[in-house]
């Protein structure tokens, strides 16, 4: 038998947290979460900043900015990115939305160096609300 190191691999748990999708909602001061279950994007300015910056690498055109400037891919990848998400619920007509966030924030993570680590994604039949996303992150 050879001399083998066995390491151990820390045990992560994952927590189930309901993040509402209200990060166009402006607020003058920190939101607190309704629960401990409940997360508000708006609470979060980072998620807003890494859109936004995820989709500046997109806009070739430097004479106008489009009315629209980020799209749903965008918030995708930026929670993701942001949060450390690690499984995410969704409906299936989000499938190819997340599909191509998943791509955006894959790129924009090794353009800045940063870890990347692709979260499972689950199809939900049964959501309730689209202002509502159920993630999993790292306790």
């Amino acid at each position: 038998m050879n001399n083998a190191i066995l390491k151990t691999i820390p045990q992560t748990t994952l927590q189930r947290k309901l993040l509402l999708l209200d990060g166009n909602a402006h607020r003058l001061s920190p939101v607190k979460p309704v629960a401990d279950n409940v997360l508000s994007e708006a609470g979060f300015p980072e998620i807003r900043m890494t859109a936004c910056l995820i989709a500046a690498q997109r806009w070739e055109d430097d004479t106008h900015s489009p009315d629209i400037f980020t799209d749903t891919a965008d918030w995708f990848a930026a929670r993701i990115l942001v949060l450390n998400i690690r499984r995410l619920e969704i409906a299936p007509h989000d499938l190819k939305t997340v599909k191509t966030a998943l791509l955006r924030a894959q790129a924009f993570a090794a353009q800045h160096k940063r870890p990347f680590r692709q979260p499972e994604i689950r199809i939900i039949l049964h959501q309730k609300d689209n202002g509502i996303c159920p993630i999993w992150v790292e306790q």
